[in-house]
């Protein structure tokens, strides 16, 4: 079996392991060297994730509470909110100024 040190950790084909920046889980199904770059290739999707990011995960461990959203979600739903409300009052604006002359004869 090939290991290479992942997070302190030796790793192996076959290991269970979670990519600590999105949370994916998947067992090892490679080990390769890129350019000097040691990779695991997971089953889940199989895509290749640095070993140095991947953490073995422990059949009796919690799973991973949900990540708070990220400052990047945020700001697109805080900007998402007020183009819908700049739009709103842009077309509550034309309304009024269509029916201004509504009763002039």
């Amino acid at each position: 079996m090939y290991g290479m040190q992942g997070s302190g950790m030796e790793l192996h084909v076959g290991d269970l392991v979670r990519y600590t920046r999105t949370g994916t889980v998947g067992e090892i199904i490679l080990i390769t060297e890129e350019d000097g770059v040691m990779f695991a290739e997971l089953d889940s999707t199989n895509l290749l994730y640095r070993v140095d990011t991947l953490t073995i995960v422990s059949l009796n461990a919690p799973p991973p509470t949900k990540k708070d959203p990220s400052d990047q979600d945020l700001k697109r739903k805080i900007e998402d909110e007020i183009e819908k409300n700049a739009d709103n009052a842009f077309h509550d604006t034309t309304l009024e100024l269509d029916s201004a002359c509504a009763g002039a004869g």
